[in-house]
């Protein structure tokens, strides 16, 4: 059996060997224009998401999450998994939601 280091350096060993044959075979076809464009376009993409996140206040939801959870850690409990409980409040809220609509529309044909 190989040890877990000797099982890194054959790995790092590999990518280096995929990336040299990666990066003749784009020189040799002339794709690097094309390379930069993805990789312009990936940029352009990753900023444009952080000034989503920072306009709509994402990142501090995400900061605070991260404070909630180093806190819990500090006691003992497992971290805050938000997906789960958003989408309980989300699926409650949207009932209420339904029932006021229906209560506000037809309460005065009960009386």
């Amino acid at each position: 059996m190989i040890d877990n280091n000797q099982r890194k350096k054959i790995m790092h060993r590999r990518w280096l060997i995929t990336t040299v044959i990666a990066i003749i075979i784009i020189t040799w076809l002339g794709l690097w224009e094309f390379i930069s464009w993805i990789v312009e376009a990936f940029l352009l993409y990753c900023v444009l998401w952080w000034i989503v996140m920072w306009v709509t206040g994402m990142d501090i939801d995400n900061h605070n999450l991260r404070e909630v959870n180093k806190n819990r850690a500090k006691q003992g409990l497992p971290p805050v998994n938000t997906h789960e409980g958003q989408e309980d409040h989300e699926v409650s809220d949207t009932l209420w939601d339904i029932f006021t609509f229906n209560q506000m529309f037809n309460h005065h044909g009960k009386d």
